[in-house]
């Protein structure tokens, strides 16, 4: 009695085992089958012209969506493709009036995307603590630092804390006003670029600071917030080679500022529809203009503005996510339910199970009644069958594996 209870009880922990793993697995793989490559659309803005060109899935589009010729499009955005128009010797003198170089352009040429998993900031034991001498990171950095009661800057090539650069540090940032403990540390996000900005740092009392390592020395900055109510919920380091810019900041209720070099003011900049935990944010430099793209769920949304932050342009290209292409809709029929084990950021593990309800109506059914026809000789094939209407496909594979 005993034995046939385990090997009851082992039988259903192994059927619900494989419908919980076929459940993760099948809805993933078969996306991965039919999704293809799906690139999101590129939109750019040409000052020439006075309006927007697409690429789209490998076609070259206006902003009414017409094809156009390669040429015609590469040479309406000579910002964009002045490489190329160089090297083959047709790019223009001047850009909108104003005259151009190839080192002018790539000295004001920057991106920088920013996706939801970003956004989501993980407190770290330590962090890089780069030299601002404007030399590219060729080899691993030498120093870390915590950021907690004070600094501690730690040699990684000593494998022991630099108490001098550990005081220099403290010293540097007490004398200009900053009160420990720190609340919030933001970086450059890549190592491979100069580093010419450092990083950034709300103190206790919510104030913004910038902390340099130049040589064996620290420079310390202050930046006022526009009001005592303003806070940041993050801060991009941007380290433009222009230096027009700092970076950029988010705040709690989804506003997007951007730092400006020189005048050290934060400046806000009107778009309303930025959702950090689901879209994603380019952001662009050039010469004459600055975009900013907002890439959401069904549509794309660009923001063109002159150097001053004043709206030129405004555009919103529609997209077609992978759950309104016909194998996303297939999809919906085939599995009863999915199991996944990420965020919507992907940053941390969150199980969510979602339910397919139009299966149920269709090949669950199906599923149930060939069951039944196929174990109709066997005893609890009613049990059994409606299992199968339970579960669908995944219920039926692990029933038939499971004799």
């Amino acid at each position: 009695m005993k034995n046939s209870f385990v090997k009851y009880f082992g039988r259903i922990c192994f059927l619900m085992v494989l419908i919980i793993t076929m459940a993760y697995l099948m809805p993933l793989v078969y996306k991965l089958m039919t999704e293809g490559k799906t690139n999101v659309p590129f939109i750019l803005y040409s000052p020439d012209k006075k309006g927007f060109f697409v690429i789209d899935g490998g076609k070259f589009l206006d902003e009414n969506r017409h094809p156009i010729a390669k040429k015609k499009f590469e040479s309406a955005l000579p910002l964009f493709f002045y490489s190329k128009l160089l090297k083959e010797g047709t790019m223009p003198d001047s850009v909108d009036g104003m005259a151009v170089s190839p080192v002018l352009l790539n000295t004001n040429n920057f991106n920088e995307s920013i996706y939801p998993i970003d956004v989501d900031i993980v407190e770290k034991p330590y962090y890089l603590l780069l030299n601002c001498s404007g030399v590219n990171l060729t080899n691993a950095p030498d120093f870390y630092f915590s950021a907690t009661s004070s600094f501690n800057v730690f040699n990684i090539k000593l494998n022991q804390t630099d108490t001098l650069l550990s005081r220099k540090m403290n010293m540097a940032a007490i004398r200009k006003g900053f009160v420990f403990p720190v609340k919030a540390v933001y970086g450059n996000k890549s190592v491979k670029m100069i580093n010419m900005d450092g990083n950034f740092f709300v103190d206790a009392c919510n104030n913004f600071f910038q902390i340099k390592l130049i040589s064996d020395s620290f420079s310390v900055s202050t930046f006022p917030f526009p009001d005592s109510f303003f806070r940041i919920s993050c801060f991009f380091n941007f380290d433009m080679r222009n230096h027009e810019l700092l970076g950029l900041a988010l705040t709690p209720d989804n506003q997007i500022f951007v730092l400006e070099h020189g005048t050290n003011n934060f400046i806000k900049i009107p778009i309303a529809d930025y959702r950090p935990n689901q879209d994603v944010l380019r952001f662009s430099n050039n010469v004459n203009h600055r975009t900013f793209t907002v890439i959401g769920d069904t549509v794309i949304t660009q923001y063109v503005y002159n150097k001053s932050f004043s709206e030129i342009a405004r555009y919103h290209y529609p997209i077609k996510r992978y759950e309104q292409t016909v194998a996303g809709k297939i999809q919906k029929y085939v599995f009863p339910f999915e199991i996944s084990f990420s965020s919507p950021n992907r940053l941390k593990v969150s199980p969510a199970i979602a339910f397919n309800f139009a299966s149920y109506f269709g090949l669950n059914l199906l599923l149930s009644l060939l069951y039944y026809v196929l174990r109709r000789s066997s005893s609890g094939v009613v049990k059994a069958a409606v299992f199968v209407y339970c579960t669908g496909l995944f219920g039926f594979i692990a029933l038939l594996v499971i004799k």
